[in-house]
């Protein structure tokens, strides 16, 4: 007997075969493959069809909808799957997305598949950002710590912001420098090396000369005082070592990343802080904001 592993792989196997044309291979009865063009009211009416599926992702949804929005969307061999009772198993992401983008977008759909494969779909590990750089682009182009800084940079110490890899293309031509060089004199030490941190040292870099942040890092991480403007600096590594454990919430990473501009403004002007608080606005604006 063939497993359902098995069957789902032959059965994928036969669907590229004949959406590639071979007149040797044909789909199974009742399964049907083709490109559609979905509007926002095809989308709505196949959502009517979704009985049953995983909790929505409302960020993911907005990240779909912008991309399309933006043209970014592309058609991957991926479909929009309804079984055989003509249910929805896969796709609902990408269909609230086009209702909320407003524009139509081409999608492979697959019609008439078995409804067992519910429990199989989306079972392989999802490559990520850094994955699928990685996959197009050579395992050197970037990495996990490189995506981090970089979300982090763009949404002001929130490392968990979703980027796609269209968009981290773009945005790792412009800043690829800033980041490898903050990764290279700011990492390794728990608790101060992290993706806030180290984002608001990778703005810094395009407004403060290069010997000036190396010097800061070495401080951050050493936690010696050298001479008095060490001092602020110091105080700053001594509060985010006994913190370590409050980065996984989105506004202590926001003001991680506001703190260290703070300390980074004080450090450059020879100001000493009589106290930590982060600063109100971006002291470091990006070339092209």
């Amino acid at each position: 007997m063939v497993s359902p592993r098995a069957a789902e792989e032959q059965l994928a196997s036969r669907f590229m075969s004949a959406a590639q044309g071979n007149e040797a291979e044909t789909l199974p009865e009742g399964v049907r493959w083709e490109m559609v063009i979905i509007t926002p009211e095809i989308a709505q009416q196949w959502l009517q069809r979704n009985p049953r599926n995983r909790a929505v992702n409302a960020r993911w949804v907005d990240t779909l909808a912008k991309m399309m929005r933006e043209g970014q969307f592309v058609p991957t061999p991926q479909p929009i799957i309804f079984d055989e009772n003509g249910d929805l198993i896969d796709g609902q992401h990408r269909l609230l997305a086009v209702i909320k983008a407003g524009v139509p977008v081409r999608q492979w759909v697959v019609w008439g598949v078995p409804e067992g494969y519910r429990l199989y779909i989306d079972q392989g590990k999802p490559r990520g950002v850094t994955g699928a750089l990685q996959v197009m682009y050579g395992k050197n182009y970037t990495n996990t710590a490189e995506i981090s800084v970089l979300r982090a940079m763009i949404k002001q110490g929130d490392s968990t912001y979703i980027l796609t890899p269209p968009k981290a293309v773009q945005l790792l031509n412009r800043y690829h420098d800033a980041i490898r060089w903050v990764l290279a004199h700011l990492n390794g030490k728990p608790g101060v090396c992290r993706a806030p941190v180290q984002a608001a040292v990778a703005r810094a870099y395009y407004h403060y000369p290069e010997h000036e942040l190396a010097a800061f890092c070495q401080i951050l991480m050493s936690g010696e005082v050298s001479s008095p403007r060490d001092s602020t600096v110091v105080r700053l590594s001594q509060w985010l070592r006994e913190r370590t454990g409050l980065y996984y919430t989105q506004e202590w990473r926001r003001r991680v990343y506001y703190t260290t501009e703070r300390v980074l403004v004080a450090y450059h002007n020879n100001e000493i802080l009589r106290h930590l608080r982060p600063a109100y606005t971006e002291m470091f604006p990006l070339p092209e904001e």
